[in-house]
């Protein structure tokens, strides 16, 4: 059965740049800072402490600008102090990765952020980081061949670096003739980072596409929630797996309504609870949950056009709910 499946929206380079700007650089922050000169636990105020004594330091500035970046509100300030430190030491390669990053993730202006990942490359050529970004600029371009190459480049460099195997995997996860390495890709960065719930989520991904590996999908997306329970994108894709088996309705409907708990946007959800309600026979929860969806701008045609809810179509109020208008309180 395709259960709900515009509602779920798990495009692959979307999950891959959707890591935090501080999961990218987080694992450099605390080399970046010389042993025993600051202990750093995304400490602005110790940061700014310090700058006020040396305010000539060049990884202080890195540093200060990494835990600025993580603010959406101080991306401008983030990108002073990336860019200070790049002229106090102007062959500092971390700094131009990072503001290559910065420049990609947060602002958008792609040429100059492959600029800053050049100038990381020849200033350090064995940094893998530097060549794992480069390649996610060049997904983002739909240069799919030369972000291949960077992700390889990246584990010659750092072959301890998860990043790049998980990058590998999604780029091999839609060709059913390479899932297999696809999932070798997934499993490699798991074992390199075992606490990062990003592989876990791709990994999900990739097996429910077999109904034969449903429980080993739901294994790995359960692995994600513990490690990140707040994560409202992951009670979505298991709600939307454990769809697909009448008997765990039940179970799917619980995630649905956890993901709805957490997200900004439940339309999606609200929308798969009527699926299961109308697949179920429940017409009158059906409904509900259905305009639920239609109020907070869940796509009518589709709706209309989705054989779940063909057990509620001829009913008059199937055509009322489509066509009510978004709420804006909503």
């Amino acid at each position: 059965m395709n259960l709900f499946s515009k509602a779920l929206d798990l495009n692959t380079i979307f999950v891959a740049l959707a890591i935090g700007f501080a999961l990218v650089l987080g694992y450099w922050l605390w080399n970046s800072i010389k042993k025993g000169r600051l202990e750093l636990e995304e400490n602005e105020l110790e940061l700014r402490k310090f700058l006020e004594r040396n305010p000539n330091d060049a990884q202080a500035h890195l540093a200060l600008g990494n835990v600025l970046a993580k603010d959406s509100q101080r991306i401008a300030e983030a990108e002073a102090h990336l860019r200070q430190a790049i002229v106090l030491k102007p062959k500092y390669a971390m700094a131009y990765n990072n503001l290559g990053w910065l420049l990609y993730d947060k602002l958008q202006q792609y040429s100059e952020a492959k600029a800053n990942y050049y100038k990381a490359i020849e200033f350090d050529p064995h940094l893998g980081l530097a060549y794992n970004n480069l390649g996610v600029l060049y997904e983002k371009l739909n240069r799919s061949a030369d972000a291949v190459n960077c992700y390889w480049r990246a584990i010659q460099q750092s072959p301890k670096l998860a990043y790049p195997y998980n990058n590998l995997g999604s780029l091999l996860r839609n060709d059913p003739a390479r899932s297999t390495e696809a999932e070798q890709f997934y499993r490699k960065a798991i074992g390199l980072a075992p606490q990062w719930t990003l592989p876990y989520k791709n990994l999900g991904l990739l097996l429910a596409k077999d109904p034969n590996r449903a429980n080993e999908a739901e294994a790995s997306y359960k692995i994600a929630i513990e490690l990140e329970p707040d994560d409202p994108w992951t009670y979505y894709a298991l709600g939307h797996l454990l769809a697909k088996n009448p008997i765990r309705h039940a179970d799917a409907k619980a995630y649905f309504f956890k993901n709805i708990e957490l997200a900004a946007n439940r339309a999606n959800s609200y929308y798969c609870i009527a699926c299961i309600e109308a697949t179920d026979g429940e017409t009158e929860s059906a409904f509900h949950y259905l305009q639920e969806a239609m109020q907070r701008g869940y796509d009518a045609e589709w709706a209309r056009n989705d054989s779940d809810l063909d057990s509620i179509r001829d009913d008059p109020r199937f055509e009322q709910i489509l066509n009510l208008p978004k709420s804006p309180m909503l």
